[in-house]
């Protein structure tokens, strides 16, 4: 851990910050932030971590090839969106500042949709389905793809179609 003035590209060359194979940019200037993740992976270091709260800079700061952006706002929500989600849902990624939800969920013999085909399910526009784990296998499902007990799913979904899911994946 190193506690200096990141602008100052001196700092990387004093510290040997070019031996390290990652860096993790955590001031309190996000752009800034960008900045020296991306200056980090010029002189060498193979990945690059940053901080960043305006979800509008994820798409740039992938685009300048960072690494991996964590927004410390949603490392807060998402936990508290998984404990007030009802349901077998096992976790939630709320995006696009809150507009869409990823969930994880897990069907148990007693969801409303265990054994129904993925196309026979009315499920509020719009939804969509990403890909099934059963077992070892992922999958990404068409629509005669039908559930089974114990499969884990993540679906994609708009913040207004919530409690209709909410209600589909809750037991019968």
């Amino acid at each position: 851990m190193i506690n200096a003035d990141i602008s100052d590209e001196f700092i990387f060359l004093e510290e040997n910050l070019t031996d390290y194979d990652l860096i993790i940019t955590t001031t309190k200037n996000q752009e800034l932030n960008i900045l020296a993740s991306v200056f980090a992976k010029k002189i060498g270091i193979k990945k690059a971590i940053s901080i960043i709260n305006n979800t509008n800079y994820f798409n740039i700061a992938a685009k300048l090839g960072i690494d991996m952006v964590v927004s410390p706002k949603n490392s807060i929500i998402n936990p508290i969106l998984e404990f007030i989600r009802k349901g077998n849902i096992k976790s939630v990624y709320s995006i696009s500042d809150g507009e869409i939800e990823i969930m994880e969920l897990t069907i148990n013999k007693n969801t409303k949709i265990n054994g129904k085909k993925v196309k026979d399910i009315n499920w509020h526009s719009p939804t969509l389905i990403l890909f099934v784990t059963r077992g070892n296998e992922n999958i990404i499902p068409d629509g005669d793809f039908a559930l089974q007990e114990d499969d884990n799913i993540i679906i994609m979904t708009k913040e207004d179609s919530i409690r209709k899911i909410e209600k589909m994946v809750s037991e019968k």
